[in-house]
């Protein structure tokens, strides 16, 4: 476990302990968020069959990076979730390449793949619709962090 990932532990331990709103402030205070994007950037959904394989391959090598998985013969990461018609995969392409994705999940007869970890009973309780935002890398080229462990630089 090198230095990098030890202090990413040891800084969610301590936001842990801030209040929620104090923590979601530091959060957002990390986010740059360009109002006038360079005119390169495309954020759209993914439609081809290129985007898609684009997109599933840029998350196999974020996900692999971070030891989330072991790579797969196919260099590609795709779950049941991305089969279905409530899931709708996103890509950012700089200068035509993927650079980045995000896939939302709305519920289906399968539920969500947090669903494994998480009790949604509460979610459900509330008024709305929900869904899961999942499956998110971006381009090694476009982090803006010196993180050698991605897993502290995209969430899926």
């Amino acid at each position: 476990m090198g230095i990098t990932h030890k202090l990413h532990i040891a800084l969610r331990k301590v936001f842990a302990v801030l209040p929620r709103p104090a923590r979601f402030a530091i959060y957002r205070s990390f986010v740059e968020c360009d109002p006038q994007p360079d005119a390169r950037l495309v954020l759209k959904i993914a439609e081809t069959q290129q985007e898609l394989e684009a997109c599933f391959s840029l998350l196999h090598d974020a996900y692999v990076s971070s030891g989330f998985m072991k790579p797969d013969p196919s260099g590609m990461r795709v779950t049941v979730y991305h089969a279905l018609p409530t899931t709708t995969t996103l890509c950012a392409k700089f200068d035509g390449e993927v650079v980045g994705t995000l896939s939302l999940i709305r519920e289906s007869l399968i539920g969500f793949p947090l669903q494994s970890i998480f009790d949604l009973t509460e979610v459900r309780a509330k008024h709305g619709h929900i869904a899961e935002v999942s499956a998110l890398a971006v381009h090694p080229k476009f982090r803006k962090t010196s993180c050698t462990n991605h897993c502290c630089c995209f969430t899926g």
